[in-house]
């Protein structure tokens, strides 16, 4: 027995038949209605081309939208490519730019720091040449002037020495070629100059002193009296006493005698 229903057919319990147009014409043939193996034939037929025309059309669709799609996604790609590409090369053009703006300037303000220390220390250097020079100048006047200076004391010094000479009046002492010294005292001197120095007690430094007049006594033996008396009384000397020095001996004794 065959029961079908709608787009179902089922016979004896076997498989179901589900196309729609296949079923309804087996049920038309084994019922014996031959106009409606003709109509469901024609319904099997439309469904059958139906999908073939779909298939058909979805194997034609598919080539279709993926070259629409290529062919859209394509410029979409190359424009963000070209887009992408240009944000890159601006970016680098900017960078190099920039970087070589800054090492332009980096170098400029390098040069102009450079240029000014150099001038700085040329200014300074012939500054502290000028000084220095004027130092050796003045140094090597005032050495030229103390060496003409020492040049001649030393000079008159020596002229002075040669003039002065050693007097020993010894043998005249007892001797009457010299009226009005017989019975007097002599002394015996040598006169000449000496490097001394001497202690500053306001700077508490030694000075040296150059060529200082010294007296050397070869001999001099005085007796010495004195009165001694200090101020007035009513116009009359008011006396001390008196002192004496018997035989003083100032023989092989010296002095030296400079000025400050």
């Amino acid at each position: 027995m065959i029961t079908a229903s709608g787009d179902t057919a089922v016979a004896d319990g076997s498989d179901e038949i589900t196309n729609a147009g296949n079923a309804a014409a087996l049920v038309a043939f084994l019922s014996g209605n031959w106009g409606g193996i003709g109509a469901a034939r024609s319904e099997a037929e439309a469904e059958k081309t139906q999908e073939i025309r779909t298939e058909a059309e979805a194997e034609t669709a598919a080539p279709i939208r993926a070259d629409a799609e290529l062919a859209v996604s394509e410029p979409i790609r190359s424009d963000a490519e070209n887009t992408a590409t240009t944000q890159i090369r601006t970016d680098a053009e900017l960078a190099t730019e920039t970087a070589i703006r800054n090492d332009a300037e980096v170098a400029t303000e390098t040069g102009i720091r450079d240029d000014a220390e150099a001038l700085a220390e040329t200014t300074i250097r012939d500054e502290a040449e000028d000084d220095a020079e004027a130092d050796v100048k003045e140094e090597g006047e005032a050495v030229a002037e103390a060496t003409i200076r020492d040049d001649a004391t030393s000079d008159l010094i020596a002229d002075i020495r040669k003039q002065t000479k050693t007097t020993v009046l010894t043998e005249y002492a007892q001797s009457d070629s010299l009226n009005g010294v017989k019975g007097m005292g002599f002394v015996s001197f040598t006169i000449g100059t000496e490097d001394t120095s001497y202690f500053d007690p306001a700077t508490s430094q030694t000075v040296n002193v150059r060529d200082a007049l010294r007296i050397d006594i070869n001999s001099m033996n005085l007796d010495i009296a004195a009165d001694l008396s200090m101020g007035h009384n009513n116009g009359v000397p008011s006396q001390l006493g008196s002192i004496a020095v018997d035989n003083l001996d100032l023989s092989g004794s010296s002095i030296t005698i400079f000025g400050l």
